[in-house]
């Protein structure tokens, strides 16, 4: 588990930091018209407004984990790995049993991604995305990659690998609370839950 960062003032400064990037990426991105496809068609959206219901939504889910994780043994860095592999399991679920009806775009809405593809594209250029794709699990056969199947509220695919994001990507998307991971898979963007190993979203072809 993860120190929690600090709060109050500290969180403050990092909301004004890193609305004014998230503005400077946006502008950017409509005077050089470095956008490589049009965004999908809907109403104008506040880019600010968006990404701050999105880390509201996130934090729903993790306020619905900590309720759910009432009774649990609580694990220490010390805790064997046989005492961690139970909290997982038994934790993951009663996060499925809460959420029954989980569904791709619960968190990240079509307004999100209307956001985020605006940010992808100011901040990755086609060398970056496919430095991205290519690296996920080389050591596995392009059909076995094919395979691999992302499903919200289910555990992540064993064969998906780590998947990292870029930091100049991770430096516009919104931060993410203790245990909450963006991860890429192949094209797609996945938002993980690391105690749990659970899909929380996912969005296809992002890349």
């Amino acid at each position: 588990m993860r120190r929690r960062l600090g709060a109050g003032a500290q969180e403050a400064t990092y909301a004004e930091r890193w609305s004014a990037v998230v503005a400077t990426v946006l502008l950017t991105t409509v005077l050089t018209g470095c956008v490589t496809r049009a965004p999908a068609a809907g109403p104008r959206v506040d880019p600010d407004v968006v990404l701050e219901q999105f880390s509201e939504r996130v934090q729903a889910y993790v306020a619905l984990r900590t309720r759910l994780a009432a009774g649990l043994p609580l694990l220490t860095p010390n805790s064997e790995p046989e005492a961690i592999a139970a909290h997982r399991y038994t934790l993951g679920s009663r996060i499925q049993a809460a959420r029954p009806d989980a569904d791709v775009g619960d968190l990240f809405t079509p307004d999100f991604r209307r956001v985020l593809q605006r940010l992808v594209d100011a901040v990755l250029d086609a060398r970056a995305r496919m430095l991205i794709v290519r690296g996920e699990r080389e050591d596995l056969e392009e059909d076995r990659r094919a395979a691999i199947t992302l499903r919200v509220n289910e555990p992540y695919p064993v064969d998906a690998g780590v998947g990292g994001v870029p930091p100049s990507l991770l430096k516009v998307l919104p931060r993410l609370p203790d245990d909450i991971e963006y991860r890429f898979v192949g094209r797609d963007l996945v938002l993980w839950d690391s105690e749990t190993n659970l899909v929380v979203d996912y969005l296809k072809n992002v890349l």
